[in-house]
């Protein structure tokens, strides 16, 4: 997936997340807040997007991908996790490991799109409504964020 809001596996330390609300796994929000509540505390959040190839299984939802977002269980990820802010993605991270396998500083276009991001956040928040309606959610806003991420990096690269 080359989207920055699908975050598909985690590691962190022992006693790191003994405040764990009682999320619904699987369903939206709670990735996004286990990595909002990592830089609230001070933890590192480290991107392997370019060294490791996570393989998600494909399959259906019952009632399809929009009852999804809508069904009790997402509701409940949703009031656990409260407002827009306490959602962030691995464009938010705080480090990457690089192609030498180094860990290094997040930097470059993704990681400023996902602190531009975050700090939209209220403004998405307040505007929801407004911009399902054209279509422009923020699952839609993502994605269309990370294509542009991914050409505007796939074409600086191809300069090198």
């Amino acid at each position: 997936q080359d989207s920055s809001i699908w975050i598909d596996w985690f590691a962190f330390g022992t006693n790191q997340m003994e405040d764990l609300p009682p999320f619904v796994v699987g369903r939206p929000g709670y990735d996004h807040w286990l990595v909002a509540n990592a830089l609230q505390h001070d933890v590192a959040v480290i991107d392997a997007s370019d060294v490791v190839m996570a393989i998600h299984q494909h399959h259906e939802y019952n009632g399809g991908r929009d009852t999804l977002w809508s069904n009790p269980d997402s509701a409940n990820n949703r009031e656990l996790i409260g407002p827009r802010r306490n959602y962030r993605t691995i464009a938010n991270a705080t480090h990457r490991i690089d192609r030498s396998q180094s860990i290094v500083p997040a930097t470059g276009t993704k990681y400023r799109m996902g602190s531009l991001h975050a700090a939209l956040g209220p403004v998405l928040e307040h505007t929801a409504s407004a911009r399902q309606r054209i279509g422009l959610d923020v699952d839609r806003v993502e994605r269309m964020s990370s294509a542009l991420t991914s050409r505007v990096g796939d074409s600086i690269a191809r300069r090198r």
